[in-house]
């Protein structure tokens, strides 16, 4: 099965079939690899990834979103999106209403630091909401530029993924109610 994945604005060609149970074996930009997942529990998976005879682990978590998903790894948090699906909808318009409004986290963890607060403009990747899984502290960014209209979390609060932490009003809305 081929995919077509992007993240960063940057798009991934991926290729995947599966070869046994939790086996598979895939090609990403090109790269051939054999990967082993073992399912912990609904949003984290343990992977045994095989390139050029070398084995690394990695655990990931991975939670939805409304538009892709989210996937975290090796202290990293980033956020996916299916394009091969948007060849189904290309005759539709996308706008802002389609894209991610909210800020969530991509794992369960506890809230350690919020650099804004209410009415703060922010641009696509300022740093919005500071969380902590597993001893590793994971920086949650704007994906768009807009105003932070409402704060859901506070320091120390455990959080769970899909629980919205930051509203953000995108700058286009921001600017026709002005």
């Amino acid at each position: 099965m081929d995919f077509r994945l992007e993240t960063l604005g940057n798009p991934h060609d991926f290729s995947a079939e599966k070869t046994a149970a939790d086996e598979m074996s895939a090609k990403i930009n090109g790269k051939e690899l054999r990967i082993t997942v073992t399912r912990i529990s609904d949003f984290e998976i343990f992977l045994s990834i095989t390139e050029d005879g070398r084995t690394r682990n990695r655990r990931v978590f991975v939670a939805d979103a409304s538009d892709g998903k989210w996937v975290a790894a090796g202290g990293l948090s980033r956020f996916y999106r299916d394009l091969t699906q948007e060849k189904a909808r290309k005759g539709r318009k996308k706008g802002l209403a389609e894209g991610p409004k909210a800020i969530t986290p991509p794992m369960p963890a506890v809230v350690v630091r919020i650099p804004v607060t209410v009415g703060d403009s922010v641009q696509a990747g300022d740093p919005v909401i500071v969380v902590s899984a597993m001893k590793m502290e994971t920086t949650l960014m704007a994906s768009f530029a807009g105003r932070v209209e409402k704060i859901n979390a506070a320091v120390g609060d455990k959080v769970m993924p899909g629980e919205i932490l930051v509203d953000i009003v995108p700058a286009e809305e921001t600017q026709k109610t002005e």
